[in-house]
């Protein structure tokens, strides 16, 4: 009886030894991303914070941040021109994403972006970006949406 018990206690222990770890994939950030929304918000000298909400057009939602595997990327600003819908601007970058604390850094050629994502799932994304000077604190959280 007792090799019994003892076979059945080493199976037990094999079987949850060989479970698989339940620890989920931290959601990647590539692909291309379509800005619907963002809120500017800023704080001067300790002062009270003045938020705005901009809820982006057709036109502007055809803009896109787009994150490749390899840490490169571009962001591509569509906005209205003469009449029309028109790509204002095409910046590639390169960045660095901690997928543990969603810390992120966007680099330019002559810029930087740092902030944080959040809220991210398969197909949605807030992205967080900070300027902080000695008199003024500025945020930028856009929502993104997994673009076609």
């Amino acid at each position: 009886m007792k090799k019994i018990f003892l076979l059945f206690a080493t199976a037990l222990l094999f079987l949850i030894n060989c479970k698989e770890d339940e620890t989920p994939e931290p959601l990647k950030i590539d692909g291309s991303w379509k800005v619907l929304k963002m809120v500017n918000t800023t704080v001067q000298n300790g002062g009270q914070p003045l938020t705005q909400t901009f809820m982006y057009t057709d036109c502007e939602q055809m803009s896109r941040y787009v994150f490749n595997a390899d840490l490169s990327g571009k962001v591509k600003v569509q906005g209205p021109l003469n009449g029309g819908c028109q790509l204002l601007s095409d910046k590639s970058m390169v960045y660095n994403y901690n997928s543990k604390t969603g810390a992120i850094l966007i680099t330019y050629t002559a810029e930087q972006d740092e902030g944080f994502v959040t809220d991210l799932t398969a197909t949605t994304m807030n992205l967080k970006t900070e300027i902080i000077k000695p008199s003024v604190y500025e945020s930028r959280t856009y929502s993104l949406v997994k673009a076609n």
